[in-house]
């Protein structure tokens, strides 16, 4: 009767940890692909949107060294374009990253000092 009530004690905490790991894992990369856009020009933007194969979010405002992520619903497989305002210009870029509806897939757009757009994605944690 001790070796159960032993197996209960230390066994069951160590199975309720790896479950939640498990499915905080299988969560993970069943989730729509998370981007992050980050405001590096050291200017306000305005209108900045981020589209892509079945998805569009506007950003009213980002200002300098300013940081939003947002889950994308993504259609398929997917590239990424950016857009927005600064000052009297209107940069655009397409096909940046690569993402997809699911599988863990994220993307860390950064807005540069010269307005240029970098994007770095990959599957998995950032």
């Amino acid at each position: 009767m001790r070796t159960l009530a032993k197996w209960l004690i230390i066994g069951l905490p160590i199975f309720a940890v790896i479950s939640a790991g498990i499915a905080a894992l299988i969560s993970r990369y069943s989730s729509p692909p998370r981007i992050e856009v980050v405001n590096d020009s050291g200017l306000l933007l305005l209108n900045v949107i981020v589209s892509g194969q079945g998805f569009e979010k506007t950003l009213p405002t980002l200002a300098p060294g300013e940081k939003i992520a947002f889950r994308a619903t993504v259609l398929g497989e997917s590239g990424i374009t950016v857009e927005f305002n600064a000052g009297s210009e209107r940069p655009r870029k397409e096909n940046l990253g690569y993402i997809e509806a699911s599988g863990g897939y994220w993307a860390r757009v950064v807005i540069t000092e010269s307005l240029d757009v970098e994007c770095a994605s990959g599957i998995g944690i950032p």
